[in-house]
């Protein structure tokens, strides 16, 4: 008996050990504390820890689904009795999904945070950051203004088309004159 309370000791020793998720560890948030406003520009914004403690999270899963399915019986001789290891999936379950969640929201901060144009050397934006809250459409071009970008840097601009000139319009013939008017008479052959 002896042996059996010495290796659950050693494997509860051993999860207590390495039992905190990945990005519990390794992530690094935006704002270390609470207070703290000024941004923590070194934070984390790889996803790669988030993605390991979704997978071990997926693997507690089925392996307490596998815990609930198994009968008694197949926890005869082993170090863990099936309540105890059910108990430890679930708290393996909600410590890496707990993590898993964190992981992202702390990294998604900081990729929000860079990609609003704040590099790692200074605290001024790189560019301009997005407007919040509703954007006005860009104005829109008649069709019938001409379009044009500057010509690309030590090449010169080419001369505008010229459009031939229309020809000069034909002399007018001169008007002829009216005719004047004169009463009609009468044909005496009707």
């Amino acid at each position: 008996m002896l042996k059996r309370s010495t290796s659950v000791t050693a494997l509860i020793a051993c999860l207590a050990t390495f039992s905190n998720g990945c990005s519990l560890l390794f992530v690094t948030p935006l704002h270390s504390t609470k207070g703290n406003l000024t941004p923590n520009e070194g934070c984390t914004d790889s996803q790669f820890a988030p993605v390991v403690d979704g997978i071990v999270t997926a693997l507690e899963v089925l392996r307490t689904i596998y815990a609930f399915a198994a009968p008694d019986s197949a926890y005869r001789n082993s170090a863990l009795s099936r309540p105890a290891d059910i108990t430890l999936g679930l708290a393996f379950v909600g410590l890496y999904g707990g993590s898993m969640i964190y992981g992202i929201s702390a990294t998604g901060e900081c990729r929000r945070y860079h990609e609003r144009g704040f590099d790692d050397d200074d605290d001024e934006p790189a560019r301009t950051p997005r407007p919040r809250g509703p954007v006005a459409p860009p104005p829109v071009v008649p069709p019938s203004a001409p379009r044009s970008l500057p010509p690309p840097f030590g090449i010169e601009p080419a001369p505008p088309p010229t459009t031939p000139a229309a020809p000069a319009p034909a002399p007018a013939k001169p008007a002829l004159p009216a005719a004047p008017s004169v009463p009609q008479r009468a044909d005496p052959d009707e």
